[in-house]
């Protein structure tokens, strides 16, 4: 069983980080916020591939894409990325 979290941060950059009551990292429990929403959105029946994301403080473009795997990711596209 896993511990229950004591704090939960959630990053500009759509990184999400967790730790325990001892200040340790609970790797296990770190899901991007910014694929969580993805995931939501497909729950809703919309594809996120191709949606643009501002995060505070940036100016650069960012997008979901798919993976080869199949794994939903963001960032800007570079060579080998999947969008579909």
């Amino acid at each position: 069983m896993t511990d229950k979290p004591k704090t939960i941060m959630f990053f500009s950059n759509g990184v999400t980080a967790v730790f325990n009551a001892e200040g340790n990292q609970m790797l296990e429990l770190q899901e991007p916020w910014a694929v969580i929403f993805a995931k939501f959105l497909e729950s809703k029946g919309i594809d996120p591939v191709g949606i643009n994301l501002k995060f505070q403080g940036s100016f650069e473009s960012t997008e979901f894409f798919r993976t080869e795997e199949g794994a939903l990711n963001w960032g800007r596209l570079r060579t080998g990325d999947v969008v579909s």
